[in-house]
């Protein structure tokens, strides 16, 4: 889904989802051991070695680790007398020498360090910034140090020299990495890893009396589910003004982090018409969490939190809402949130063509909406859904983006619909059996007989095209563009067209595979979209193709004649300029902010821009829903 670009580092990231979970960052590292040396970061409490060192502690031959004045501490089993270290501390960068293979699993709730001040000379440091190129990995201290190394096991050691390309043989690195890094600064360094590190406000518990009235509703909710409740989880209430601050602070650091490329950001979402020109994204997003925002839960936190002012009982949306986010608190007991989490984050570094990073967000949400639907009803009795809008109100109209608020909607709606299939299919166990094996694409979530018999995206690769774009381009992100962003993209373009609601669903069925990438100038204006798509069938292609021209014609302002052999199409609009070629089950195209850009694109992906055709006819009146 479009969210594994800006969507994953705003709502993933930065957001708690509506009246659901976040999955924050994994708290489980696994190291696997070659014979012979290792390295590996301990992300545990601090605790005796042995201890600390769990199931591989009797297959450990040495341990050393680098401590702050450069010396060599070290422990070895069962012999006290020659070891220098007693207990590891979180965040302990180790050099273990093992006599056989082995596999460290360590799962921890330990904070992980935002930043690493490191003095002249040799440093051994566990990196705990995001997975991503050394490159941009070290751009804050890239001046200040020589060289850095990463032990291979069995391969020995890779190794990263500033502006020396030809002497480096270390790409990426990855959180939980352990490497040693030479300072040449005499003053050292402070390598602060990127993130949005804002702290939830604490939790006001719930007095006696509310408590024993959620616990009677967590074990109602248990007992439908037919899981056992999460031991050990915090209940309370947030209220609405620390939220907004919350949200505020959350939103002052991302601009400062993402800086000009925030609004690169905002310039793509406006060529795939999700926001208007006025229109920015964080903003929007801050303004629909804090106005929407319910309840939510986070595993990593083992946080469960009603967004309230004081209370002195539940109505029956606070009662929804707990039903909801216990649901939550179960599933992470059960199945492990964080550890599903990581699906996302290796379909990410692996650029693979899975969609992870929606699907198992639309699987929890959907579970939690069929599970507190049940509950309302068992409850509440038939006439619950009059009772909770009752309670509501008219919300009125909203000027939160249609397209936005699909996406922001989908996993309690269409995945309410995935789940609820499986549900009847096959019951709890069925659902229960979804966790082990998570849909791969959001096709799989519109299509359950597609989840059935395991229909797979197609594997597509997209090429980076930034240094033929030319000087001061960058790629910002290359991430799958599913089924639901292609039905998103084609809707929100005529929304409210009459029947274009189903034009666009129907051009969106046959999806086989999808990927967009976004480039960036310097000037943050300058804007390329470049978009892949591969097609079941060539009649899935033709249906597609004919919505899309229908977008793109209205957004010049002219359409094509319907002449079956156009193959190759370009257009511009007030603020758009695009491309797009197509063929047997192929589609590929092109959207920029700046002519000329596009035409530098076309070329990066050897097409001539000068023989696609021009629109030429009047656009026809479109009837819309409300005529």
């Amino acid at each position: 889904m479009l969210s594994r670009g800006l969507w994953l580092a705003l709502t993933g990231a930065l957001f708690l989802a509506v009246s659901g979970a976040s999955s924050g960052l994994s708290a489980t590292a696994t190291t696997s051991f070659a014979v012979g040396w290792n390295q590996a970061c301990y992300i545990g409490a601090q605790q005796p070695v042995e201890t600390a060192l769990g199931d591989v502690a009797g297959s450990v031959q040495a341990l050393y680790r680098i401590g702050a004045d450069g010396a060599l501490d070290r422990w070895f089993p069962g012999s006290p007398e020659v070891s220098t270290i007693e207990t590891l501390s979180p965040y302990d960068s180790l050099l273990l020498l093992m006599p056989a293979p082995a596999t460290w699993t360590q799962t921890s709730d330990e904070p992980k360090p935002d930043k690493w001040v490191m003095a002249q000379g040799w440093n051994s440091i566990c990196y705990e910034g995001e997975n991503k190129d050394i490159e941009e990995a070290v751009d804050g201290i890239h001046d200040q140090i020589a060289i850095i190394y990463a032990l291979v096991p069995g391969q020995g050691w890779l190794r990263y020299v500033p502006d020396r390309p030809e002497m480096s043989n270390l790409d990426r690195l990855q959180r939980h990495q352990p490497i040693l890094v030479l300072v040449s600064d005499p003053t050292g360094a402070t390598w602060r890893f990127e993130g949005i590190e804002v702290e939830l406000p604490p939790l006001t518990p719930f007095d006696a009396a509310l408590e024993a009235r959620a616990y009677g509703i967590r074990d109602k909710m248990a007992e439908i589910r037919g899981l056992e409740p999460h031991p050990g989880i915090q209940e309370g209430t947030i209220t609405r003004d620390a939220l907004e601050q919350y949200y505020e602070e959350l939103a002052a650091e991302a601009r400062e982090e993402m800086g000009s490329r925030l609004e690169s950001w905002n310039v793509a979402y406006r060529l795939l018409h999700l926001i208007g020109p006025g229109d920015d994204l964080l903003e929007l997003l801050t303004s629909f969490s804090t106005e929407r925002l319910l309840g939510f839960y986070v595993p990593a936190e083992d946080k469960l939190a009603l967004v309230a002012e004081e209370l002195t009982d539940f109505d029956i949306n606070d009662e929804m809402t707990l039903a909801h986010e216990y649901v939550h608190s179960f599933q992470d007991a059960r199945f492990d949130l964080e550890k599903l989490g990581e699906l996302a984050e290796e379909e990410e570094e692996a650029k693979s063509n899975t969609e992870y990073g929606a699907t198992v967000e639309c699987l929890m949400e959907g579970d939690a909406v069929i599970s507190q639907i049940i509950y309302a009803e068992a409850v509440f009795g038939p006439d619950w859904y009059e009772e909770v809008s009752a309670t509501n109100g008219d919300a009125g109209d909203s000027e939160y983006p249609p397209g936005l608020e699909r996406y922001e909607y989908f996993p309690y709606v269409e995945c309410a619909f995935f789940v609820v299939q499986l549900f009847f299919d096959g019951g709890w166990s069925a659902v229960n059996a979804a966790y082990e094996d998570v849909p791969t694409s959001t096709e799989q979530i519109l299509h359950p007989e597609k989840y059935a018999s395991h229909e797979r995206p197609e594997e597509l690769e997209m090429p980076d095209i930034s240094g033929p774009l030319g000087e001061g381009w960058e790629q910002l992100d290359d991430f799958v563009f599913g089924e639901f962003d292609a039905y998103n993209y084609l809707l929100t373009s005529l929304e409210g067209q009459s029947g274009w609601d189903s034009v666009a669903s129907e051009a969106a069925a046959g999806w086989g595979g999808g990927r967009s990438a976004v480039y960036s100038h310097d000037d943050p204006t300058r804007v390329v979209l470049h978009l892949a798509l591969q097609w079941d069938k060539p009649s899935d292609l033709d249906e597609f193709v004919a919505a899309f021209l229908q977008v793109a014609g209205t957004t010049a302002g002219l359409w094509w004649p319907a002449d079956l052999s156009i193959s190759s199409v370009r257009w511009s609009g007030e603020t758009e300029h695009g491309f797009a070629t197509w063929q047997e089950t192929n589609f590929v195209a092109l959207l920029a902010s700046n002519e000329d850009d596009l035409g530098a694109a076309v070329a990066a992906i050897g097409n001539n821009l000068d023989a696609a055709i021009s629109p030429t006819q009047s656009v026809p009146e479109l009837q819309t829903d409300e005529q």
